[in-house]
Formats: C-alpha cells, structure tokens, sequence
C-alpha cells in the first residue's frame, strides 16, 4: 500500500503563517498527519511507503518530518525488506500552481501495479482507522469500481483509495486537471460515513482556533 499525502500549498486562506507547521497534539500538524498514516502502515506488516509532497517552506516541512523519519527507521529495525517501510519526500517545484501538480509529483513516486490512497496533511483528525476502515471498504467492493471515497452529509472527504490504474491515468492529465474531475469518468464507490473526520480540514484561523478547542 503507498498514501501520497499532499504537503504543499501555499495556506494563503490561513493568513501569514504556514498551516503545515501549527501545533496539533503536541507537534506540529504535518507531523501529526504524517504520524498517523505511518501507524496505518505499519498496521498492515507489508512493504508499503508514504509519499509526502511538499512545496511551500519545504525546509521547514522538512525538518517537521524529522520524527518521522526516526519513526520509521525505528519500524525497520524489525521489519524483513518485504515488511519495511518508507518515507519519501518529494519536493513539487511547480507547487504555487495549485495542488494538482502536487498529485502528479507524488503519482511519479506510487510504484506501478499497487493501489494507492491520496489525502491532505491538513486534516487533522484522520487516524489510522480511518484508513484503516477505506481499505476495508475497498476490499469488500466488486471489481468495477475504480476508487472508494468517503462521503459525510453529501460532502466529499479523504482518503480516498484509487486502484492501481489510476496513476498512470493522473500522469498523462491535463495539469489544469483535478482528480475529482478524473474520478468522475469512472465508477466510483462513495462511502457513506458520519465521522466528521474524514471532510475536516484546517483552511483558516477560525477553523484551526474551533479544532483547538476541541482537542485540547
């Protein structure tokens, strides 16, 4: 399993600081993120990677990614070359062009012929189940459907989970694209979810404010 979790943009809407680098458990929000998608990883003992894009501030996105780095090495010291997991960071030159380029540069990374999810290092209350309970879904659908994307009241949210195919699909795209768009050719399997989780991001000092309340 590879995630590709977008890191890049520029937080304008969040004002003049960089929302990847806000506190958010006691590390900053990019870490947190990053963290919980390792522990999905690690939850399924297979060779399997997490592919962090980043753009704006990239040292400083960087050196917050350090502990995760220090977490993986830590996995595996018991992990065979089957088991083990990565942590690739890569850098979208081309970020300030919105966040689809920031999705090819990561599809570059997904290695051909395994399935993949896409999601946003800003949505702060994805845990590993939430992965953990798409894939689930994933596994549970018929062959016809493309990718499964969770659906709360009507509102799309992430991860989603894409087959295989879908890479080379979101290669060859246009780069005034979407993946929404793209998904939109194909049959897709909308989960219907009530943990607001799954579509709550941090855009603005009010949002990141209302999350801080609530995750004191």
């Amino acid at each position: 399993m590879q995630i590709v979790m977008l890191a890049a943009g520029l937080s304008v809407r969040m004002g003049e600081q960089n929302k990847m680098l806000l506190p958010c458990r006691g590390m900053s929000l990019v870490t947190y993120s990053a963290m919980e998608a390792l522990a999905y990883l690690e939850s399924l003992n297979e060779k399997s990677a997490l592919i962090m894009v980043t753009g704006y501030e990239d040292d400083k996105v960087r050196e917050a990614l350090m502990p995760c780095g220090q977490r993986v090495k830590k996995i595996n010291e018991t992990r065979t070359a089957d088991t083990g997991i990565e942590l690739i960071i890569a850098y979208n030159s081309d970020y300030i062009s919105g966040q689809f380029s920031s999705t090819q540069t990561g599809m570059k990374l997904v290695k051909d012929g395994e399935d993949f999810f896409i999601t946003l290092a800003d949505m702060a209350s994805l845990k590993a189940e939430h992965y953990a309970q798409i894939s689930e879904i994933s596994e549970k659908i018929g062959c016809e459907y493309a990718a499964v994307r969770p659906f709360r009241n009507g509102v799309p949210g992430h991860p989603v989970w894409h087959r295989a195919f879908l890479m080379d699909v979101i290669l060859r795209a246009k780069k005034s694209s979407k993946v929404s768009d793209i998904l939109k050719k194909y049959n897709v399997y909308n989960a219907e979810v009530t943990d607001k989780a799954y579509t709550t991001d941090i855009d603005t000092p009010k949002e990141f404010e209302d999350f801080s309340k609530e995750n004191i």
